[in-house]
């Protein structure tokens, strides 16, 4: 049983609002961090919960209704265990019929709680898909969430054969309530601090820190830093260091303190509710007009890039293990990435997921290692360097900058915003850019993420002033069911995608959206990191967009 819970919910604060508590003294920057600051109040917001959304809403690849629901969900009650999910009183309903490819199969999905009472309200996250294990074939659906308990899945049939339907409830409105209440109380799931390090080098002062002003909390003598700036324009605020030797601009290193996590038992309660499948149902799909559905004449190169932020689900599907779009052909003769490749320079900026994207680039162009080759195990926080001379081609990627998660103090000059990598890079040939951020910024509110994304607009214009032929890719958000990944990433997947959407308005003609949901989520990937297959599936999705058709 979850005991009750009442949470303030603060309002993100601007650098404008903190500066008015900010002092300089002796040449240090700090500001008073005790008492209730005007911009800490408690906002009402309508439940939107129970609004239901149409299909056609649902079935985009980039949600336009996972915004709304934030405020919603921080004024959710938890306490009463009773009314939380419950697998064996759930139940699905599917009507038999003959099916062949091409059809669309619905599943109507109705969620009980351990009392054995329907759900009255939406908001939880339900995940359907088709799979034919001994043919490895698979594809992903949508879900119709009708606000009242009930939801309806729909999966397109693509090949003949007999797949069965699963679903499960990826996260629950529970788990994605303490979470958000989580982050906005400490701005992180997990401590991070940061280094302060003396003129000399002699002296070393740790001191804990948040992108939240309100996440700290029992700072020497009451008071912190404000490092947004150090931090390249994210927000970024620290205790005071404990030290008459360091002040707040010396800080010079990040880290991530797994030991310290604000974790309670109800958030570990609640998230073990996830992923839970209901028994699977084999069906049969007969052959129509053809065995399976193949990609549409349009080329990817032709396609417009608006409409990748347009697509609905799903975007393709594994027949036999090799990935099928549907929304173009990847047309291309073997061996033509090289001309593809000829004369380019590729910038791959983001996480550990976008090094895959880079290592594979890599791969595929015969590349040699400038730098140090990333194996398992080392650090991998550090810039990567390929190039191959023939091809006149080189390749660089780059972590981005705090909140990222790495278990030993790591230098800023090394975790740098995208801005700040964007601005340095030579527009002497054409520049292909790709950017990927996510997992690391699940564990911290989504103002992190906004600002993240805005940084990445402003560099994006300012390169197209001086390089307009730029290509840029965003690579989007992938499923993750690994047993101690704990972030509610069914709705913080769609946050990310509309924030995206959103702040890139304007500019979708100009940008081609690579999702990889539909991938991953068919194939039931598990790991943070995808197999090295799956990578290269979504890498030659990025090239048949790049790569003229011949």
């Amino acid at each position: 049983m979850l005991w009750g819970w009442t949470f303030m919910v603060y309002q993100y604060a601007t650098i404008e609002e903190i500066s008015k508590f900010e002092t300089t003294v002796g040449g240090l920057r700090i500001f008073d961090i005790t008492g209730q600051h005007p911009f800490q109040h408690a906002n009402k917001v309508p439940d939107v919960l129970r609004i239901p959304h149409s299909n056609k809403e649902s079935s985009f690849h980039i949600p336009r209704n996972a915004l709304q629901r934030y405020q919603t969900y921080t004024k959710l009650s938890v306490s009463d265990g009773d009314r939380h999910f419950s697998i064996n009183n759930s139940k699905i309903e599917i009507q038999l019929r003959q099916f062949r490819v091409g059809d669309t199969l619905k599943v109507q999905i109705m969620l009980y709680d351990r009392s054995g009472a329907p759900m009255t309200t939406g908001g939880d996250y339900v995940r359907i898909w088709l799979r034919e294990k001994s043919t490895k074939s698979n594809v992903n659906g949508y879900t119709i969430d009708h606000g009242n308990g009930t939801y309806t899945g729909v999966l397109t049939l693509p090949w003949a054969g007999s797949p069965e339907i699963i679903v499960s409830l990826g996260n629950t409105k529970e788990h994605v309530t303490l979470f958000v209440n989580t982050t906005e109380t400490h701005g992180l799931l997990y401590a991070m601090s940061s280094q302060f390090i003396s003129s000399d080098g002699k002296h070393k002062v740790a001191s804990k820190c948040s992108p939240l002003f309100d996440g700290l909390a029992n700072c020497y003598d009451n008071s912190g830093c404000n490092l947004t700036e150090i931090n390249y324009g994210i927000p970024w605020f620290c205790c005071r260091p404990k030290s008459k030797y360091v002040d707040c601009n010396d800080m010079k290193k990040i880290k991530c303190t797994d030991e310290s996590n604000y974790l309670t038992n109800d958030m570990l309660f609640v998230s073990d509710v996830r992923h839970i499948r209901f028994p699977p149902i084999k069906i049969r799909v007969n052959e129509g007009s053809v065995s399976s559905l193949q990609s549409p004449p349009i080329t990817c190169y032709d396609r417009a890039r608006v409409d990748t932020w347009e697509d609905s689900t799903p975007a393709g599907y594994y027949l036999h293990n090799q990935w099928i779009s549907l929304h173009c052909t990847p047309k291309f003769r073997s061996g033509s990435y090289s001309s593809c490749f000829k004369n380019k320079r590729f910038v791959v900026l983001g996480d550990s997921n976008s090094r895959g994207t880079f290592i594979q680039l890599a791969t595929l162009s015969s590349s040699e290692y400038k730098t140090t080759k990333y194996t398992k195990g080392d650090h991998w926080h550090e810039l990567l360097e390929a190039e191959n001379t023939d091809l006149n081609l080189e390749l660089m990627w780059a972590p981005h900058n705090a909140p990222l998660f790495v278990k030993d103090f790591q230098g800023l000059d090394t975790m740098r915003s995208v801005g700040s990598w964007l601005d340095e890079i030579s527009n002497d040939r054409p520049i292909v850019v790709v950017i990927h951020f996510y997992y690391h910024l699940a564990k911290a509110t989504l103002e992190v993420y906004k600002a993240m994304v805005r940084d990445a607009r402003e560099a994006l214009l300012r390169l197209w002033k001086r390089a307009p032929d730029t290509v840029v890719f965003i690579q989007g958000p992938h499923s993750i069911t690994y047993k101690s990944v704990i972030e509610p990433l069914d709705y913080i997947r769609r946050c990310y995608s509309q924030i995206w959407y959103d702040e890139l308005k304007g500019l979708h003609d100009k940008l081609v959206y690579l999702d990889w949901w539909d991938m991953t989520a068919g194939s039931e990937n598990i790991d943070v990191h995808p197999s090295e297959e799956v990578q290269m599936d979504l890498t030659q999705v990025l090239m048949s967009y790049l790569c003229p058709s011949h």
